[in-house]
Formats: structure tokens, C-alpha cells, sequence
């Protein structure tokens, strides 16, 4: 760091090859290209070339970048990888400020939790880094529907105090009839108190959940479905009222619903603690792992695009090979259609940044002269001009001649 007034990135950049910088140069210029920035961006080296030295390099063109306006005073970057051993390796990698930022691994559903640690800066006119790792598993999907036991403490606090401040009745009889529908694969309902005993212990020694993520997941879970009417709160006294004077198990033939319900509210709770996080950039690793992040239409999708599409946020994708340039037969993958659907995500879904119908057809019209043997030029720069606009890549025999491709 050369002023020490603000953060600068030489340093960092200092250590990078002559292509990586290239990459890094090409990556922030589309991301704030005044006239039509890119917001999305793929970066498709090959497999040993450095994409997580570039994206080292991302990360400290982006806080050089922000500590120099006087209004922000929290940059929070957010990196999504497929498991949480990985998540917390890479971000020692990436953490380029060591003591001086907060790194942490967490889970959405958590982060009503965890959300002391996204410190804004104390010192006027600096920010202070947030490097938070998300698995998408754990952090988007219902797949795991009950997730772990923290998740369901957190939610038994929570439904707790929203029930007794809502007038109904905080009976002990009741309270281990929620406890019972929110017990999980716990093996018994005494070790899932200790669960939430600690947890409540955690809370009141920090200042409680955070309050902004309380008071919308209150909101939501009495919203009346739109379809049956019915709230999640609802569901959620109907399994009491049923469970109430059990000690030890649910009631025969609820398990599914208690199941599904505990799904349900930990969406809700992810979807509340979304707002909680400002990101300014997001780094997707190896994203072809869990692509379906890509699709809004999904359940995982629809509650990753409302980071996407933050206003602050850029997005960074990370992958060696994302898709092959044609798919076998036999294959189940269809490659093409793939690629498609990356550039509608790249591209963006409000003014899109490039046209993503006008570059399938160059896609096209570069095949049929491929095939023919007879490469039309002005097609492939045209084409090659286009992807540039949101991905890169370098291949191994380009380097010496320090050539981007597309």
C-alpha cells in the first residue's frame, strides 16, 4: 500500500503474470464501462493458469475501487463455491487484507446469526471487507430439506418469540410441541434444547438476532399463501395443536409435514437474511457445479438473483471449461443449449449488455464454416468481439504471445 489513506492494489497486482493483469484489466472494465457495463462476467481459463489469482486480483481492483468513495463504508464480497471445506480453504486465498477484513463461512439461513461479523468501517472515508462463503446446498436449496440443527434452533428462537408476542399461549407443553416438529434428525428433544440453549446463550452475549432479519421473516411467515390461504404461521399452530402433550415424538403420520414445513421456513428465513447482504462483487467458483443458480425460475435461482441483481453487484464466474464446442450422441448434456442459457444469464435480464439472439446466429454462421472448411473472418471477429464483452479465456499456447481469446 503506497497511500495510506486508501487502499491500493498495486501490491497485489504486482504479483500477478503479465496475462492475468490483462484479465483483470479486461474484467474491471466491463464491469464499470461507463457507457454499458458488463454486471456479469466469465472468466474460462484453462485449467492451471490462475483464474483464482485473477479473481484475487478482482477482489483488490474492487476495494481499491470503493474505499475511494467517501459514501460507502462496507464492501462485502461474497464467494459461492460447490462444499465448505473448499469455501473456507480458497478464502484464506482470497482474503487479500488478512487481519483487516472479516472472512467467514455461512449459511443464508445463519446469518440472522452471523451478521455482527459484516462490519462497517469506524475510521470516515475507509471501508471495511466482508468475505462471506456460501455453498449454494445448504445456502439456496431446499434439497436438504431440515437442514442442520443450528439452522432449526435459530428457527425454534425465532417462532418462539413471534408466537408469545402474537397472544398465544407460551406454555412449556407448547413449546416442546414446537420443539418436537422442529427436532429433526436430533436424536432426542432434550439434545435439541441444548441445541437452542446454546444458541440463545450465543445471541443474548452478541445483542440478540439481527433485528432487520427478525422483523421480515415475522412478516413473512404471516403472509397467507396465495393458492390455500394459509400462512406458514398457521401451519406451524396446526403441528403444535396436534403435537401438544407429546414428550417425545411427533404424532404418527406428520412426519412428511413437519419436514416439508421446516423446508419452508428456512426458505423464508433465507429469503430474509438476502437483504441483509449489500454485496459488491460475486464470485462464483467452478459455477457449472451448480448451474441451476443461473435459471431464476428455479427455487435456488429465484433466491440467488436477489444478490445477482443488487444493485451494487457484480458478478464474477469461475470455470476451466464450462461447456465442450459440440456434444455426442450418447451424451445426456447438451453443450450448445447450455452455452445458450450462459449467455442469457451473462447478458443479463433488463437491458441486456449484449445481444444474446444476434450471437447465436454468429455462433451458428461460424459452425456452418467451420464444417465447410472455409472460416469466415469477419465472422469470427465479430463473434469473438461479442464474447469478449462478457467472458475471456486463455488457453496454454496463446500465452507466450499474450493474446486474450475469447
Amino acid at each position: 500500500m503506497t497511500d495510506k489513506a486508501h487502499f491500493d492494489a498495486s501490491d497485489i497486482m504486482a504479483g500477478l503474470t503479465g496475462f492475468q493483469r490483462q484479465t483483470v484489466d479486461h474484467v474491471m472494465r466491463r464491469f464499470h464501462d461507463p457507457a454499458r457495463p458488463s454486471r456479469r462476467f466469465l472468466v474460462a481459463d484453462e485449467t492451471g493458469l490462475g483464474k483464482s489469482i485473477v479473481a484475487r486480483g478482482v477482489i483488490a481492483r474492487t476495494i481499491e475501487r470503493i474505499d475511494r468513495d467517501p459514501a460507502v463504508n462496507r464492501t462485502d464480497i461474497l464467494y459461492i463455491c460447490s462444499n465448505s471445506d473448499l469455501a473456507n480453504q480458497n478464502l484464506k486465498r482470497l482474503n487479500i487484507l488478512g487481519a483487516q477484513a472479516t472472512p467467514f463461512a455461512s449459511r443464508l439461513t445463519l446469518l440472522a446469526r452471523h451478521s455482527r461479523r459484516l462490519k462497517p468501517s469506524v475510521d470516515p472515508g475507509r471501508t471495511a471487507v466482508n468475505l462471506v462463503s456460501f455453498t449454494p446446498g445448504t445456502s439456496f436449496s431446499k434439497g436438504f430439506r431440515g437442514g442442520n440443527a443450528e439452522e432449526r434452533a435459530l428457527l425454534s428462537l425465532l417462532l418462539w418469540d413471534i408466537l408469545v408476542g402474537l397472544g398465544h399461549e407460551g406454555s412449556r407443553r407448547r413449546k416442546t410441541a414446537l420443539h418436537l416438529i422442529l427436532r429433526g434428525g436430533v436424536r432426542s428433544v432434550e439434545r435439541f434444547r441444548g441445541y437452542i440453549g446454546e444458541l440463545a446463550w450465543e445471541l443474548s452475549e452478541h445483542g440478540g438476532a439481527d433485528p432487520s432479519i427478525v422483523h421480515d421473516f415475522t412478516r413473512r411467515v404471516q403472509v397467507p399463501d396465495e393458492r390455500t390461504g394459509v400462512s406458514l404461521l398457521d401451519r406451524v399452530v396446526t403441528l403444535m395443536d396436534l403435537t401438544e402433550g407429546r414428550r417425545k415424538h411427533l404424532p404418527t403420520g406428520i412426519g412428511d409435514e413437519a419436514w416439508q414445513l421446516i423446508g419452508d421456513l428456512r426458505s423464508a428465513l433465507a429469503e430474509s437474511s438476502v437483504a441483509v447482504l449489500k454485496p459488491d462483487l460475486i464470485i462464483l467458483d467452478e459455477f457449472q457445479r451448480f448451474r441451476e443458480l443461473m435459471n431464476p425460475d428455479t427455487e435456488a435461482g429465484e433466491l440467488a438473483h436477489h444478490l445477482f441483481d443488487h444493485s451494487s453487484a457484480r458478478v464474477l464466474l469461475l470455470s476451466a471449461t464450462p461447456y465442450k464446442p459440440f456434444t455426442y450422441g450418447e451424451e445426456e448434456e447438451d453443450h450448445a443449449r447450455d452455452f445458450h442459457q450462459l449467455l442469457d444469464f451473462l447478458a443479463g435480464r433488463t437491458d441486456p449488455v449484449i445481444d444474446v439472439r444476434k450471437t447465436r446466429e454468429l455462433l451458428g454462421a461460424y459452425r456452418e464454416s467451420v464444417t465447410r472448411g472455409d472460416v469466415d473472418a469477419d465472422v469470427r471477429e465479430l463473434l469473438s468481439s461479442n464474447l469478449r464483452t462478457v467472458m475471456s479465456r486463455w488457453e496454454r499456447p496463446r500465452i507466450g504471445i499474450e493474446a486474450m481469446a475469447a
